[in-house]
């Protein structure tokens, strides 16, 4: 299961307490993918990459998630990617 939302819409809050209700894992992709990976904020990859190079960037980590039965928190930005939410709903069913 996946959860969408714009950014602060709750995403990674209600994708917690479903984890933990349903025992499933949990994997926030700013925090356990994105964040882990690249070593800094996303706020920092972002300004240093601008608009069009961060989206790239979080395209191919979002693209190396290989998981089931887990509860995933996207970013508030993943939906801009046509390539990246087909992936996502190939491997789960997205909430909005």
């Amino acid at each position: 299961i996946s959860l969408y939302g714009p950014p602060g819409s709750g995403k990674s809050t209600i994708a917690k307490l479903l984890s933990e209700k349903i025992g499933l894992s949990l994997i926030d992709i700013d925090d356990d993918i994105l964040e882990k990976n690249w070593g800094v904020s996303v706020a920092e990859k972002l300004e240093k990459l601008g608009d069009e190079e961060f989206l790239k960037a979080e395209e191919e980590e979002t693209m190396k998630i290989k998981c089931c039965n887990s509860i995933i928190s996207l970013t508030g930005s993943n939906a801009l990617s046509k390539k990246t939410m087909d992936y996502i709903r190939s491997i789960s069913i997205v909430l909005y």
